[in-house]
């Protein structure tokens, strides 16, 4: 007998891919299904919002809206369909009503009606009788070890000085970079190198500038850092940098960094560096971060500032995985609907 699956839709960004498997794989730590990520696009941009117009007035023909997308559907069958993200939300919903399932959509809607999925997932409280609004995003960086990170974490803290990591963003939710902020970001780490006796690991992103990137390369720079990883090449081992780590600081722009380091569990908070420009509006991003701070899960840090900066260890009342363990609870309790066979044939791929 094969094990019951959970499909992860994949609409190609990384941390909506992050957030669905966060969340998957907490349900199928609980049931011990198998997690199946399928990777799915629309066939063109019309298509999709004529498949959001469909299923807002309720005209949910499945294998109609499954003939906009391309996407190869695994063998088996789905106990739950789980997505996060605006292109593949009529999706989930076709399958789900092809296999009578429950189906979990992470954030936004887009004006479908909130009674064609099981349980949403968001971070406000709309007051929907099928709504967790959980306030912390899911993340699968603190789900499952592969081996080679063990490894490798349990080699970086056996280094003959404690490493502190850094990951450097860039542009973005209202955080402005300029060249003065990345040459007081490579002083401040000299500087605490220096102070606190330590070395550095580094890692950039797909939203770093060529100034942030630069960083990697410098030669005065380099001689404090243990190791660095250029996004643009590999993000091989950067698990094993945050399991490795003494300390995490992450540029604020990024929630989706933040919320990586954030769900190692740690005693120590992470520090959400802030350029000298920034204009973040009120949101979901803001409140996130406030939320980070208040349950001491992140303390933030002007880089003009940085290199004054000294170490805290505040009181964690309850760790992101405590919380988000919590938020799991009530997405189960919203689920019921054992899988059915699908009414009509499909072929898997389209």
């Amino acid at each position: 007998m094969t094990n019951a699956q959970i499909w992860v839709l994949y609409d190609g960004k990384a941390g909506h891919l992050s957030q669905s498997q966060g969340l998957a794989q907490r349900l199928a730590n609980r049931t011990g299904a198998e997690v199946r990520t399928i990777k799915a696009y629309p066939r063109s941009g019309l298509l999709r919002l004529l498949a959001v117009w469909l299923c807002r007035l309720g005209m949910i023909s499945p294998r109609l809206l499954l003939s906009f997308y391309r996407c190869e559907l695994p063998q088996g069958m789905p106990q739950q369909i789980l997505s996060f993200g605006g292109k593949i939300v009529p999706l989930n919903v076709a399958l789900a009503s092809l296999y009578h399932c429950d189906n979990i959509l992470i954030g936004n809607r887009y004006g479908i009606p909130a009674r064609l999925f099981s349980v949403l997932v968001t971070a406000r409280d709309e007051g929907l009788p099928n709504q967790v609004a959980t306030r912390v995003p899911f993340s699968c960086a603190g789900q499952g070890k592969s081996a080679d990170d063990v490894r490798r974490a349990d080699y970086l803290r056996s280094a003959s000085r404690p490493l502190w990591l850094l990951l450097i963003g860039g542009e973005g939710s209202g955080f402005c970079y300029q060249d003065q902020d990345w040459q007081r970001l490579k002083a401040a780490m000299i500087d605490l190198a220096e102070k606190y006796d330590i070395r550095w690991l580094v890692s950039n992103s797909r939203r770093t500038p060529a100034a942030g990137t630069a960083l990697l390369s410098d030669a005065e720079l380099r001689a404090y850092c243990h190791d660095v990883i250029d996004y643009q090449e590999s993000r091989a081992g950067l698990g094993a940098y945050l399991k490795g780590a003494e300390r995490i600081f992450v540029t604020a722009d990024s929630l989706s960094m933040l919320t990586e380091a954030v769900a190692q569990n740690r005693a120590l908070p992470v520090v959400g560096l802030r350029p000298e420009k920034v204009t973040l509006k009120d949101g979901v991003h803001r409140q996130t971060l406030q939320h980070y701070v208040d349950a001491n899960w992140l303390q933030f840090c002007d880089i003009a500032a940085m290199a004054q900066f000294v170490p805290a260890r505040p009181e964690i009342l309850a760790t992101y995985d405590q919380v988000l363990e919590a938020a799991t609870s009530q997405v189960v309790a919203g689920l019921s609907r054992p899988p059915k066979a699908a009414l009509e044939y499909l072929p898997r791929s389209y």
